[in-house]
């Protein structure tokens, strides 16, 4: 599939840099930052149709209004 996405004209060399990587099989470069906290799912409310808000707790719970970058865990099975 990456070898395929290698001949879209598109994409940009940046993308395709990254796929030859993963083609190469290279390690992951650390990452950029190590600042993530862990946090729990304190409360989910439906707001509508189209929007779900979240509240967390922790070490690091935001402010309402804020934006968080989340990791969330891979579900291997």
């Amino acid at each position: 599939m990456m070898q395929r996405a290698l001949r879209v004209p598109a994409l940009s060399e940046g993308w395709k840099g990254s796929f030859r990587d993963l083609l190469a099989d290279k390690p992951a470069p650390a990452p950029a930052w190590a600042g993530f906290k862990a946090l729990r799912v304190a409360e989910v409310r439906r707001e509508s149709a189209t929007v779900t808000s979240f509240r967390f707790e922790g070490d690091a719970a935001a402010i309402p209004g804020q934006y968080l970058t989340l990791r969330l865990p891979s579900r291997r099975r």
